[in-house]
């Protein structure tokens, strides 16, 4: 069944706007909590943005400040060909929106970056057991994912990355099981907690991030072009600035050589 659901799934970047079923997301919130995380401390907590008020400011705020791509071009050397024959200026600066975090429900995992250090190294008995289950117990360094990257500390980064994509992945395939649609997006670095915590709702601290969200919903049909635009501005008399999202991706960007990838591709056995 899973496998099933591997092969099949692609990842919708425009949602319907119909609601998830309340007994349906409860199951796919029991998923991001049966997941294996090493000594139980799941270091993460996540965020269901749904379609309250509160749900569709966020997700909005996400939509056009939290989540997008900036980049520039020459029109003489150009690196895509998005809206390139209708534009006359020199340059053009794209905008890019992922439509996907506008879906029914989003779930924001937060990473947190805890040390995996007990802080009483009593070997009592009760101790032990209670550091397995009780993150206050933990120590922290009081340091986020950039600064543990400047430090070089690259053990919590990898181990709290590696349970909030193994839950990440369980409430995807669990909503693919119940017949919804979704979509992966990752966060990480891209964008700083400052830009997220412009609308107070997720409240990040220094020590967590926003690493991933997977968009829960009903595929809209998809549009006829590649690229939709959004909106447009000339900046100045050289520059174009063009918002747009992308409803869907080529056939040779989605699919490897003949129907690939197979599993000599990617797996040796030994």
């Amino acid at each position: 069944m899973i496998l099933k659901l591997l092969e099949n799934r692609r990842t919708t970047r425009n949602f319907l706007q119909d609601n998830v079923q309340s007994d349906d997301l409860q199951s796919i919130l029991k998923s991001i909590i049966a997941n294996p995380s090493k000594n139980c401390i799941y270091p993460y907590r996540a965020v269901v943005l749904t379609q309250s008020n509160v749900g569709k400011q966020m997700k909005q705020h996400l939509y056009r400040h939290g989540t997008i791509t900036k980049w520039e071009m020459s029109r003489e050397n150009p690196i895509t060909n998005y809206f390139i024959n209708d534009v006359t200026t020199k340059n053009i600066r794209y905008v890019q929106l992922l439509r996907q975090v506008l879906a029914p429900v989003v779930v924001c995992f937060i990473g947190s970056f805890y040390n995996d250090v007990n802080k009483n190294n009593s070997s009592n008995t009760l101790d032990n057991q209670d550091y397995f289950v009780n993150r206050n117990r933990l120590a922290n360094d009081g340091l986020g994912l950039i600064e543990l990257m400047d430090s070089r500390n690259y053990e919590p980064i990898i181990r709290v990355t590696r349970d909030v994509s193994i839950a990440a992945a369980s409430c995807l395939l669990t909503a693919e099981e119940l017949g919804y649609d979704t979509a992966y997006v990752g966060n990480g670095t891209q964008h700083d907690n400052i830009l997220v915590n412009k609308v107070p709702y997720l409240n990040l601290t220094d020590t967590e991030t926003l690493l991933l969200m997977v968009c829960i919903g009903k595929k809209a049909p998809v549009a006829d072009k590649r690229c939709v635009e959004v909106e447009r501005q000339i900046i100045n008399a050289d520059t174009t600035e063009i918002v747009f999202w992308e409803s869907q991706r080529h056939e040779h960007i989605k699919n490897w050589p003949n129907g690939g990838p197979f599993i000599t591709d990617l797996v040796e056995i030994i």
